[in-house]
């Protein structure tokens, strides 16, 4: 199946007639459409399952509406409701093994209060196109053969709120539903209802009239359990929209919370004790710079007079070697005079000799006449050495040190003085606070609200499998006393058995196909999560279809284990691994693709799912979904894209082409 094109006129938040071509283009199977929060994204999901199921459609936010009201509400609020709303579907599929085209067509108005429905289905040929009263007539019948109601949601669904499949304990219905529509079972179930149809009627016409009073009774309890399970499970649709709306509202609120400084608010405790501690930080800190201001400190700040005194010193020191030594050389050099002389040396050498000597002592002599004043003991040299070399340095070091973590603590002071500063007067924030009180304890009275009727449901469908097992045995047992050797007798034994034997056909076939769907799910897992280790194998309980996942030491992983985006990511590879196992070649549309992931569980989805979910994949995306670098790397498998602009002057939103710049 390929949908070709959708048109909106009037529905919802959409304006005037809006259609937007959907059938991929060379080979590229995605369709992008882009929308900011309140342009439609949603109401064009609720689009599909409208033009495709009508009444029993599985809209967003119908809850408990009838269908009626539903239509009203859909109607877009600026436009004429005696002109309505209109929505078309131009679709290709196979039926009978040849290729079908056909365009339906879903309007509706509001006249005299009331709620005018019309429905034409129009087959598209060579020709052209022609209206079709048999398909138009028998449209619910023909949708389930073409688009299994039951599979919908398998390929039509919202990233954000697929997440309870993901839930062990409560999957087991919706992967029921979905194995029994994709592998043609509901065939199986309708033959043997309508078996054990048979079988009430042959006995009513022959029993008794107290046990036809009997079996009326039961028949009874059975329809009264029946709606009591439709009316829970409305209830459920109705809570879980409720929770969703109150869950939204709970995000605005925190919202404006955090732009009111609520965070701040939250933490005005923990500042108020990170502001004592870092103030005592401080503290600690400045007694330790006067500890140390307190010792030899204080001489860094003449550290050039230390490295004069330290020269004065060692040319002190220098002259008195100096005075020493030049009255011994003095003495040497005439004792060495005069033996040169009785040596009878040459006048020239003992001239040349006798300058270098007075040269030298007069040398040596300047160096002796340097001033001195300090006259430092070598004790004083020696400390005043170990100052420059050692002491000083270690103490510049230290002081550095400290006066950086200094410099830091009052920089952390700081940043916590202007953070409680920034805090809101309680009075500022009273009310927002009680706001968000008040709808957090709407959402937990909803949440227990929607885990008592779900105990309920749980409790009531347990309590039909009861009476309708007891019906059976009743059935059984009065056809063992009334119909002995009679033909009536033969077919009731006959359509017992049938039911019986389609029982396990009907279980055979689920087992023979969960181990594929299994593998399937199992991989489209792997391929979706970032954590590789996490997940070693699957199973699916074929008597409950509730879904469990092991680790490599076989252990099961509960539930909890997995982060919330990590339960999204399992419920797409539920829908991706039993829409492959079926084979049905059916459009998958995806509203907020990305929903609440993180990042690598985005580009897991992106590069992994998306080109690969069908042959035809629309998306609907906000502005902070498929954009940027995972715009950049989906872009090979978009066949094109629209963008969703909303206007609340003219009255709603309307279809352009292009994207989000």
């Amino acid at each position: 199946m390929i949908f070709e094109k959708i048109v909106l006129e009037n529905f919802a938040t959409y304006k005037g007639r809006n259609e937007i071509k959907l059938t991929p283009r060379d080979h590229k199977p995605i369709v992008l459409i882009g929308g900011e929060n309140g342009c439609g994204k949603t109401s064009m999901l609720d689009a599909f399952q409208l033009l495709l199921f009508g009444p029993t459609a599985r809209c967003s936010n119908r809850g408990k509406l009838n269908y009626e009201t539903y239509l009203k509400r859909c109607i877009n609020r600026k436009a004429d409701p005696e002109e309505g709303a209109v929505l078309e579907l131009t679709m290709q599929f196979y039926i009978g093994g040849k290729l079908k085209r056909y365009r339906i067509r879903r309007a509706w108005s509001l006249k005299k209060n009331k709620i005018k429905e019309r429905f034409g289905a129009y087959h598209l040929s060579d020709d052209g196109e022609k209206f079709d009263a048999v398909f138009s007539d028998n449209w619910a019948d023909y949708v389930e053969g073409i688009f299994p109601s039951k599979v919908a949601p398998f390929f039509l669904f919202d990233g954000e709120k697929i997440e309870q499949l993901a839930d062990f304990e409560n999957s087991g219905p919706l992967i029921r539903a979905a194995i029994t529509s994709l592998l043609g079972l509901n065939h199986v179930d309708q033959l043997s209802a309508d078996l054990l149809i048979l079988e009430k009627r042959k006995f009513k016409e022959l029993a008794t009239l107290e046990e036809k009073d009997n079996l009326e009774q039961i028949e009874k309890e059975l329809a009264d359990l029946d709606k009591n399970i439709a009316d829970l499970r409305a209830e459920e649709a109705r809570l879980n929209n409720l929770i969703d709306r109150q869950n939204g509202k709970l995000e605005d609120i925190e919202l404006r919370y955090r732009q009111q400084g609520g965070e701040l608010y939250n933490r005005r405790n923990e500042l108020e004790l990170k502001l004592e501690s870092s103030r005592d930080q401080v503290s600690t800190l400045e007694a330790e710079l006067r500890e140390i201001a307190a010792g030899a400190s204080p001489l860094l700040l003449v550290d050039n007079l230390l490295s004069d005194i330290a020269t004065q010193a060692e040319h002190e020191d220098k002259a008195e070697r100096s005075r020493i030594l030049n009255e011994e050389l003095q003495q040497r050099d005439e004792q060495l005079l005069s033996i040169l002389k009785k040596e009878a040396l040459n006048n020239g050498v003992m001239s040349r000799i006798d300058q270098f000597l007075k040269e030298d002592l007069q040398t040596r002599q300047k160096v002796a006449e340097t001033e001195c004043y300090l006259h430092l003991s070598p004790e004083a040299q020696h400390k005043l050495n170990l100052l420059r070399g050692s002491e000083l340095p270690l103490l510049r070091k230290e002081i550095s040190s400290t006066l950086s973590n200094l410099q830091e603590a009052n920089n952390k002071l700081e940043a916590i003085e202007r953070s409680l500063a920034s805090i809101p007067e309680e009075e500022t924030i009273a009310q927002l606070l009680a706001e968000r009180h008040q709808a957090n304890e709407e959402a937990a009275r909803l949440k227990f609200a929607l885990s008592t009727n779900e105990e309920e449901l749980r409790k009531a469908k347990y309590k039909r499998e009861m009476v309708s097992a007891s019906l059976k045995r009743e059935l059984e047992k009065t056809a063992e006393k009334r119909f002995e050797g009679k033909d009536q007798r033969r077919l009731l034994q006959y359509s017992a058995k049938s039911r019986k034997t389609l029982e396990i056909f009907r279980k055979k076939v689920i087992k023979k196909h969960l181990a594929k769907i299994e593998a399937n799910v199992l991989e489209a897992f792997k391929k979706l999560l970032r954590k590789e280790g996490l997940v070693h194998s699957l199973e699916i309980t074929p008597e409950t279809l509730q879904l469990k996942i092991f680790n490599a030491d076989a252990e099961e992983i509960p539930p909890d284990r997995l982060s919330a985006g990590e339960r999204q990511l399992l419920a797409t590879a539920l829908l991706w691994g039993i829409c492959r196992t079926a084979g049905k070649p059916l459009p998958t549309i995806i509203d907020t693709p990305l929903g609440r992931l993180d990042t690598s569980h985005r580009t897991n989805l992106v590069k992994n799912y998306f080109p690969c979910a069908s042959h035809q994949v629309l998306l609907l995306s906000t502005n902070e979904e498929i954009v940027g670098r995972y715009y950049e790397e989906l872009s090979p498998f978009i066949s094109h894209t629209a963008l969703l602009c909303h206007n609340e002057k003219q009255g709603g939103t309307t279809v352009h082409p292009g994207y989000f710049s």
